[in-house]
């Protein structure tokens, strides 16, 4: 986190960022804002609910460090880290997210209520 430091406005995030990351590399049985927050130390998932949707900090320049700092270890300029966001839709009823879509053809966003099970994948 020390050169991701300066991309937060102010400590509270930053501290609030480290300990998000040790959540994610914890070994917990399911990671969410909820579960990572326990881990951290907090009663409710408030504030890291507040770090990723409201907080103040640079995206961008954080991925640009997390980058540099990767090929640095790797030792491969050429590096490419691939990012998948996928959403599923499953068949069943044990989770239902309600989600916004673009519809095909309207350009519409819309909230549909489907059963999907989201997740990002980097390889």
């Amino acid at each position: 986190m020390t050169r991701a430091g300066a991309r937060f406005s102010r400590v509270e995030p930053r501290r609030r960022a480290r300990a998000f990351v040790l959540g994610l590399l914890a070994e917990l049985p399911r990671k969410n804002c909820w579960t990572i927050a326990e881990h951290a130390g907090d009663r409710t998932p408030d504030g890291m609910q507040h770090l990723l949707s409201r907080a103040r900090w640079d995206a961008d320049g954080v991925r640009d460090d997390v980058r540099s700092y990767v090929v640095e270890q790797l030792g491969d300029p050429g590096a490419v880290l691939v990012v998948d966001e996928t959403g599923d839709v499953k068949k069943g009823t044990a989770i239902v997210i309600l989600s916004f879509r673009v519809r095909q053809g309207r350009g519409l966003r819309r909230p549909v209520v489907d059963s999907v099970a989201d997740g990002t994948f980097a390889a």
